[in-house]
């Protein structure tokens, strides 16, 4: 069976082609998804997968730089499950994971507290045991998703586990279920320089995500001393921006100052401070690198402003001025979004004559999106023109749908639901679906369901999936579940077992149950059976990765950070 990524899986030991390859010996090598983002579809620049193996890459390439990356670290800040997880029902249906045994699906009461603690935390416990590499780290992931009530002690023990893809699943499952008694034992991970980088990396995000002040100085030894992994010296800088305390601030600032540092590291300190507090002092100091020398510090300084205050004069006009007089492209890009949140009163009229005459197609689509983020009513019909011309291409046709979404346009239903049944382009028409779902209006549920039954190509799945977890309603279950059984692909059935988390039914328990401790099945069966319980289990409104990935400057080469966002 193909060994799997920590959500799912990569291609199988000896494949080649950069980021999805694998390391012999060592367990698999986690990478993104080639030519699928986790948000939807993308286009694939020569077939170059996004994000390398840590080491491989100093500077971002230029095919990085487009709407969808950005949408592929922000995308929870978005996306609403909370309709479809109160109050839709599955129904009944047939469903089996690689099983030739059928189990009936029945109606049931909403997941509850209970049956997460005594029914899905049990059996993926019993999992840490398992004889199988792939089952333990599937498992020790799922556990660390759910992060209340799990078996930290025998977590932590897979922390030396003889196979590196279980150690670095270990790693970041700590964090993610917030452990800060285990802090030690990641610290201590991060000093072996014997251990692989990515397990070193992996407990580095860990140890931010937990936030406690006594790791502030590994991580500042590994940030700033004599670590001669450039993407671990970045990846410890991006976890001690995540430990909020005024000293780590005022660090920040002194990194991002210090032009005789590293710009990337500097970008990253910059980064830091937009996701501590933009408060009139750090305003003021982020306006002065605004006229840095480096583009990657402007671009920091633009998207953290963009975190501030809505409505603030002065931070209002920077972020226009940085729009309309940068020369940096996406020093742009980023200040369209900037405007976008900052709601300014300038910021609709910039952005509308951006997506009507710029003459970068990546400008006019960032513009789009600020636009949507802005959510001002009266651009919806702008917008609209642009999404029904058929000669518009497809990534601002993509892009303009997403910003009909954000804006909840009821006159953009038609169109895209004629872009979901009807388009040939699939970047048109798996971003016309996810919009239908940020719409949020249930007529259009059956679009959405039907599309799914058509067992449609797998980059089309992904938004379709998230658009059916936004709706949510009483046949959804049934629909996943039947697509599920006919699934012919691994990148399918991680899509639909997302949808299924995000639907949070206690009828899909029993069926992974069934699945995840049966010796008689195959491993890879297993792997699922584990991820679907730990997304079925994790209550969490917006993964607790996204503290990374974020308001992110992603164009910053930081690999370990890269591989990450490929789990959302």
């Amino acid at each position: 069976m193909p060994p799997t990524l920590p959500d799912g899986p990569v291609a199988p030991t000896g494949s080649t082609g950069g980021a999805g390859g694998t390391t012999p010996g060592a367990g698999a090598i986690p990478a993104p998804r080639p030519g699928v983002s986790p948000s939807g579809p993308r286009e694939t620049v020569r077939g170059a997968a996004r994000g390398t193996t840590p080491g491989r890459r100093g500077r971002r390439a230029a095919e990085s730089f487009n709407w969808q990356h950005w949408w592929s670290n922000n995308k929870f800040r978005f996306l609403d499950f909370s309709a479809s997880a109160n109050g839709m029902s599955s129904g009944s249906a047939d469903f089996f994971l690689g099983s030739a045994d059928q189990n009936n699906v029945r109606d049931l009461e909403r997941l509850t507290p209970a049956a997460i603690r005594d029914s899905v935390i049990p059996a993926l416990t019993a999992e840490l045991a398992s004889k199988d590499g792939e089952v333990r780290a599937a498992a020790v992931k799922a556990l660390g998703r759910i992060g209340e009530g799990v078996p930290l002690d025998a977590m932590a023990k897979l922390l030396q586990d003889s196979e590196l893809h279980v150690r670095f699943s270990a790693a970041i499952a700590l964090g993610d279920a917030r452990a800060e008694a285990y802090a030690p034992a990641l610290e201590k991970l991060v000093r072996d320089t014997k251990e692989n980088p990515i397990a070193r990396g992996f407990a580095l995000v860990s140890l931010g995500l937990i936030g406690s002040p006594s790791s502030v100085a590994v991580l500042r030894e590994i940030a700033l001393g004599n670590e001669p992994n450039a993407d671990l010296k970045s990846t410890a800088l991006v976890a001690l921006g995540l430990v909020k305390t005024p000293e780590t601030a005022e660090l920040m600032k002194s990194i991002a100052r210090d032009r005789k540092r590293d710009e990337n590291l500097r970008a990253i300190a910059v980064e830091a401070l937009g996701r501590m507090t933009v408060d009139d002092p750090t305003a003021e100091f982020l306006f002065k690198l605004l006229e840095d020398g480096s583009p990657q510090v402007r671009r920091s300084a633009i998207v953290a402003l963009g975190q501030g205050k809505p409505g603030c004069p002065s931070t209002g006009q920077a972020i226009l001025d940085a729009f309309e007089l940068e020369k940096d492209l996406p020093a742009r890009a980023f200040a369209a979004i900037s405007l976008g949140e900052q709601k300014g009163p300038k910021a609709r009229k910039a952005l509308l004559e951006a997506f009507d005459s710029a003459p970068q197609p990546a400008l006019k689509a960032f513009a789009a999106l600020g636009l949507g983020i802005l959510g001002d009513a009266s651009a919806a019909p702008y917008l609209r023109k642009a999404l029904e011309n058929a000669s518009t291409g497809s990534s601002l046709r993509a892009a303009t749908a997403i910003a009909l979404g954000l804006l909840k346009d009821p006159g953009s239903k038609e169109i895209l639901s004629s872009l979901v049944t009807s388009s040939g382009d699939p970047l048109v028409k798996g971003y016309a679906a996810l919009a239908i779902g940020l719409l949020g209006d249930r007529a259009l549920l059956p679009v959405i369901e039907k599309e799914i039954a058509s067992k449609p190509s797998t980059d089309v799945l992904e938004p379709l999936t998230l658009a059916l977890g936004l709706l949510g309603g009483h046949s959804s279950g049934a629909t996943l579940l039947d697509a599920l059984a006919k699934a012919d692909s691994d990148y399918a059935r991680a899509h639909l077992i997302h949808a299924m988390g995000h639907l949070r039914d206690r009828s899909f328990i029993g069926p992974f149950l069934s699945v995840v401790g049966n010796a008689k099945e195959s491993e890879h069966s297993r792997v699922f059976a584990a991820i679907a319980l730990g997304h079925l289990g994790d209550t969490n409104s917006v993964p607790r990765l996204t503290a990374i990935t974020h308001h992110r400057n992603y164009l910053i080469p930081t690999d370990t950070i890269d591989i990450l966002t490929s789990l959302l």
